[in-house]
C-alpha cells in the first residue's frame, strides 16, 4: 500500500503496468477507506472527473495480487484539477400555496464552492402553470 497526501484543487492519477497477463486488484481509496476507483487488470485509477476531483486528502493505492510474483511499474501523478464551478443550492424560500393565474416569488440562494467563477445570469421572471398539473386532493 502506498499513501499520498494530495492538496486541495489537485487530483491523483496512477497507472499500474505489469510485465505479464495476470489478475490483480488496483484500488484507490481515501482516508475514510472509501473506494474512489479500482481496476482488476493493468490499468489506471484517478480522482479526475469524479466526486473527488480536486478534493484534498490522503489517498491510498493498494495492489493485491495472488499467485506467483511478477514485475510491475507504478506511475503516479498529482496534478491541478480541472477548474470548475460547483454550484450548491443552500436556501430556497417559496410560498407553500399558490393560486392558478397569479404570480409567486421564489428566492434561491446558490453558493459556488468550486475553483472557477460561474457564468452570471440575469434575474428573469418565468411563468409556469404548475398548479394545473398537480393531482387534485380528495
Amino acid at each position: 500500500m502506498f499513501a499520498f497526501d494530495v492538496p486541495a484543487n489537485h487530483n491523483i492519477e496512477a497507472q499500474l503496468t505489469v510485465d505479464q497477463s495476470v489478475f490483480f486488484t488496483f484500488r484507490l481509496t481515501n482516508s475514510n477507506d472509501e473506494t474512489i476507483d479500482y481496476v482488476g487488470t493493468q490499468g489506471f485509477v484517478s480522482t479526475n472527473g469524479g466526486d473527488y476531483d480536486g478534493v484534498g486528502d490522503t489517498y491510498f493505492l493498494n495492489i493485491t495480487r495472488s499467485g506467483t510474483a511478477v514485475n510491475w511499474t507504478l506511475d503516479v501523478w498529482t496534478n491541478y484539477s480541472t477548474p470548475a464551478a460547483n454550484l450548491i443550492v443552500t436556501n430556497v424560500t417559496a410560498p407553500t400555496t399558490g393560486i392558478a393565474g397569479t404570480s409567486v416569488s421564489i428566492d434561491v440562494q446558490v453558493n459556488n464552492t468550486g475553483s472557477l467563477l460561474a457564468p452570471a445570469r440575469d434575474r428573469k421572471s418565468t411563468r409556469h402553470d404548475a398548479l394545473s398539473r398537480m393531482p387534485s386532493s380528495a
